[in-house]
């Protein structure tokens, strides 16, 4: 066990410094583009109504907010599936014993919907990056990490530049 928990340990930390270097990693509100499959399932989310943003040319992003209605959380098991399906799709599968517990782990996560509102990871009023940062231990050693993250997560989207259809093309 200890040699799939050191190769999760490292899937996840490569995943999630990808997801870092872009500001991708809390930007819930917003629909993260980098291909231009992407940009088109961003404007068919809304018919194109929506906003781009860039947060800067160094983010190899853009990122799109539909009109109207926020975004809506995706549900844990709605995005295991989405997962699953996808591996399955390429050839690959979860083991059955570890598919498994990622399933009855995703049903203790949707449980918590009844506690919190609707919501199954932030509190009522909470960004997702406050209720990262509120489960991480301070003992953690990557603590530090996130917390710089989050804080130039947050002067990053502070400076957002919206751009208009044509601009965000031309950026793709």
């Amino acid at each position: 066990f200890a040699k799939l928990i050191a190769r999760e340990s490292a899937v996840t930390e490569l995943t999630v410094g990808r997801l870092m270097g872009n500001y991708i990693l809390f930007s819930d509100a917003y629909i993260p583009v980098q291909t231009g499959m992407a940009l088109y399932k961003a404007l068919m989310a809304d018919g194109g109504k929506g906003t781009f943003y860039s947060l800067g040319p160094d983010v190899h992003c853009l990122f799109y907010k539909p009109a109207g209605e926020a975004l809506k959380m995706p549900d844990p098991k709605e995005c295991f599936h989405a997962l699953a399906d996808h591996a399955g799709m390429t050839g690959r599968r979860f083991e059955v014993g570890y598919a498994a517990a990622f399933e009855a782990f995703t049903e203790i996560l949707e449980s918590r919907k009844e506690g919190l509102g609707g919501s199954w990871f932030t509190a009522p009023g909470e960004s997702t990056s406050q209720a990262f940062m509120r489960r991480l231990k301070r003992s953690d050693p990557a603590y530090e990490i996130y917390k710089a993250y989050a804080a130039e997560h947050a002067e990053r989207w502070a400076e957002a530049k919206p751009l208009t259809l044509e601009a965000a093309l031309k950026e793709m």
